[in-house]
């Protein structure tokens, strides 16, 4: 059986060199930790602005920096306040996750609100405008905003959508002009409006199939999720096989009214696909 090596020692010289050394990273490690739950505490969650990554990132450096430094430093005589600062440094940057994780918590139930929010708010704008104009309803979104039925910033999703951050990140690396993005801003949307060829009876508004879609987002959400507004202006949140039902039922009654079946956004049919189903 092969002997065991000895632990090696340190030599005199090496000892002063980690006591040099440790002590500024130790200093750096705690600098970050407060830093990053700093950053972390300091961001007013809302449905448009998520939890700070470069928080939880920097979180994450502290302590990884504070245990290298304890594990090092601890071998060698005259490097307490070292390990000890390091020790702190783990403590607030274990903070960061913990802090991280729960607003990230908030953030996502905020988001699904906002979101459900706006498709509703556009479903029962276009079922009011259908009343006020003999049962028909409005072309595109885009004649609700003209007539203030809805806000601008009603068409936007809060989760960042593939289309807009695509030119978003085309325009930050002077691929594509500004006014390309600012022009998608005035017309464009994260949703789909499926209701420009629709046209009910007045008489019978109390009849309207209340399953009938009016607006989907244009993409599932982390490719799972598709959130939908229907006629009688609720809205919620789907998984894929949910869409097909939803839609199955939604083109059954406009085939009674003779209209042509509605088709998801493409985007859906690709997430189906990955999805593996």
């Amino acid at each position: 059986m092969p002997e065991l090596e000895p632990e090696q020692v340190r030599t005199a010289e090496e000892h002063d060199t980690v006591r040099r050394r440790v002590g500024p990273f130790a200093i750096a490690a705690l600098a970050l930790a407060i830093a990053g739950l700093v950053m972390l505490l300091r961001t007013l969650i809302s449905e448009g602005t998520p939890p700070s990554i470069l928080g939880v990132n920097l979180s994450f450096s502290a302590m990884l920096m504070g245990v290298g430094i304890a594990i090092y430093a601890k071998p060698t005589p005259g490097t307490k306040f070292a390990v000890i600062t390091g020790v702190l440094a783990v403590l607030i940057g274990a903070a960061g996750p913990f802090v991280y994780f729960k607003q990230g918590f908030d953030w996502r139930i905020k988001a699904e609100q906002r979101e459900l929010a706006n498709l509703a708010a556009i479903s029962k704008a276009a079922r009011q405008y259908a009343v006020e104009n003999g049962g028909v309803f409005p072309a595109s979104m885009q004649v609700l905003i003209e007539q203030k039925r809805i806000d601008e910033a009603t068409r936007y999703s809060p989760y960042l959508s593939e289309e807009r951050a695509k030119l978003e990140r085309a325009v930050q690396k002077g691929e594509k002009p500004l006014a390309e993005l600012e022009a998608w801003r005035q017309t464009g949307s994260d949703y789909v409006y499926f209701a420009p060829d629709l046209k009910l009876d007045l008489a019978k508004q109390n009849e309207w199939p209340g399953n009938i879609i009016i607006v989907t987002r244009n993409e599932p959400i982390m490719r799972t999720n598709l959130p939908m507004a229907f006629l009688d202006g609720t809205a919620d949140m789907y998984k894929l096989d949910d869409v097909e039902k939803r839609l199955a039922e939604s083109n059954a009654s406009r085939a009674k009214m003779g209209l042509e079946p509605s088709r998801p956004p493409a985007s859906v049919e690709r997430a189906a696909t990955q999805n593996g189903r």
